[in-house]
């Protein structure tokens, strides 16, 4: 993996995302808990990061608001899973938390509204989250999460996006919601999402940007919304996508900043908004933007920040807000910030936070504002600041969340808000039918709390005949005596000819049809087993 000097220089064709902080090797963004050079997480501004191959330090932001809150100040004891769960990236969204696991699978749990965690899947309440992690594509090395949206960027440097698309926020061309990922762009190293705009950069050093532009945050001098990419500047090696605002350090350490500026968020003594990059500060080598504030780490480790400060954001015990940025700290290796907290890892390893803390997002088991840095943990590769969580990856590859917890987006297989961190897995289902287990091109996943499987690979393996209208999107299958007929999206399935209610409608993912597997197992009389210590389904037919 090729290395990058904090200085802010690409060496040879820079990967997305390693940089040298001080002598620590900071990977990604919100998926690595280090927003990798410029995001929220690490001057990256809400969930650009890079999957590396082994285990660093990660750091994401994001936005959102809590609400009515139950602290579990202790941690709490999960069942033994017998899967590896060891990730080399993370990036916490709004609502929602992408994860990648060494070997490169994508895994992403909590609100899936506008289809941002890419399954194919999307609803309209609290059961159309997922509390418990589903996979949902191999081959990653960098992801970024932004408030509704999801952006990721595989081996071959190919771009794809999925989630909300009301702005053009996907960069497809389109204004269409996606509920699983389609390809953007190829030749691209780093990506960070934010709020309802995205940033990219390619291995050539352009940075590209589109979606919303109300606030000038694209960066193109104009304020028109963009729904491809358009290319903003020449050098670029990192940047993060912040609430309205944008932030890029360029390969000479030079730091750039353009869009809303009305908590003095861009850092240039004035609450003037800028539609076009201006350069405020030399030898930066990190940055994050967060909705209403930004966080820079110079060369020298220092840490600086500027912009709102209701809610101690800032770190420097006040709740002042900054027109200019003020130090912070020393030591700093990653930085990630969202709508009201800050997280930082320092060279030692060590994880700190301030901020807004209602939610229990500061991790410090207490729902009290701080307007200094408290300590949280030890042994810290990378953080990620979520709307109202945080994600943490340690030296060892272990995940851990903490923070609100309403739309599952802690990853811990339940609803309840935490104060202090849990360690997070992210099972792999396997289905064993009489005794053998099968395989699939697409992976089984869990959606609304039902087990969803390929229909195909299931219907030859019981030896089923069946039909497929494409037009109609429906299926028909017998097995002995026994008939279905269920239509993609439909909750309304036939069994031998009498209408039943389905809780989750078979969706369609990748090219193929995932169906309810219980449903459709105990509509053809066949047994089904599952052992929840293991995440295996047992059929005997």
């Amino acid at each position: 993996m090729l290395k990058r000097i904090i200085q802010g220089k690409f060496r040879n064709t820079v990967r997305a995302g390693d940089v040298r902080a001080n002598g620590v090797q900071v990977y990604g963004d919100r998926a690595f808990g280090v927003r990798v050079r410029g995001d929220r997480a690490f001057g990256v501004r809400a969930g650009a990061v890079r999957a590396l191959r082994a285990p660093r330090a990660v750091v994401v932001p994001a936005m959102a608001l809590a609400f009515a809150i139950i602290l579990a100040l202790a941690p709490i004891t999960q069942p033994a899973m017998a899967y590896e769960d060891t990730f080399t990236a993370v990036s916490a969204g709004g609502f929602h938390t992408l994860a990648v696991k060494r070997g490169g699978a994508l895994w992403a749990w909590g609100q899936n509204y506008y289809g941002q965690l890419g399954n194919g899947a999307r609803g309209q309440n609290q059961a159309d989250s997922n509390a418990v992690p589903v996979k949902i594509m191999d081959d990653v090395t960098v992801v970024s999460a932004g408030q509704y949206h999801s952006l990721a960027i595989k081996s071959d440097r190919s771009l794809w996006a999925w989630g909300k698309n009301d702005f053009g926020e996907l960069g497809d061309g389109t204004t269409t919601t996606r509920s699983a990922p389609v390809k953007i762009m190829d030749g691209v190293i780093f990506v960070s999402a934010g709020e309802d705009h995205s940033m990219a950069i390619k291995a050539d050093g352009t940075l590209w940007a589109w979606g919303r532009n109300t606030n000038g945050q694209l960066g193109d001098g104009t304020i028109v919304n963009r729904l491809t990419p358009v290319r903003i500047m020449y050098g670029a090696s990192f940047v993060t996508a912040g609430g309205n605002h944008t932030m890029a350090v360029k390969t000479d350490g030079s730091l750039w900043v353009w869009g809303s500026n009305l908590r003095g968020q861009l850092g240039d003594g004035t609450t003037t908004t800028r539609l076009s990059p201006v350069m405020i500060l030399e030898g930066v080598a990190l940055a994050a933007a967060g909705r209403n504030h930004s966080m820079f780490i110079k060369a020298d480790g220092s840490l600086w920040a500027c912009g709102w400060n209701s809610s101690g954001q800032l770190g420097d015990g006040t709740t002042a807000s900054r027109l200019s940025p003020v130090r912070i700290m020393d030591g700093a290796a990653v930085v990630t910030t969202s709508n009201g907290h800050t997280m930082a890892v320092k060279t030692d390893g060590s994880l700190w936070a301030w901020g807004f803390n209602y939610s229990g997002q500061l991790g410090d088991g207490a729902a009290v504002n701080r307007g200094r840095p408290v300590k949280i943990m030890d042994d810290a590769r990378a953080a990620s600041a979520g709307g109202a969580h945080t994600m943490a990856l340690k030296t060892d590859g272990s995940l851990w969340a903490w923070g609100s917890n309403g739309s599952g987006q802690l990853g811990d297989l339940t609803r309840l808000t935490r104060g202090r961190p849990v360690r997070i897995l992210a099972p792999e289902i396997t289905v064993i039918l009489d005794g053998r287990e099968l395989e699939f091109d697409v992976q089984p996943l869990v959606v609304s709390g039902r087990t969803l499987v390929p229909l195909r690979v299931i219907l030859e393996e019981l030896d089923a005949v069946f039909s497929w209208d494409n037009g109609a999107q429906t299926l028909t299958a017998t097995r002995g005596g026994s008939s279905v007929t269920l239509t993609v999206g439909s909750a309304s399935p036939t069994v031998n000819g009498r209408v039943v209610t389905i809780d989750q409608p078979a969706i369609t993912l990748n090219g193929r049809i995932l169906v309810p597997l219980r449903f459709i197992t105990e509509a053809f009389g066949v047994g089904i087993g599952w052992d929840p210590a293991t995440w295996t389904v047992t059929i005997t037919s």
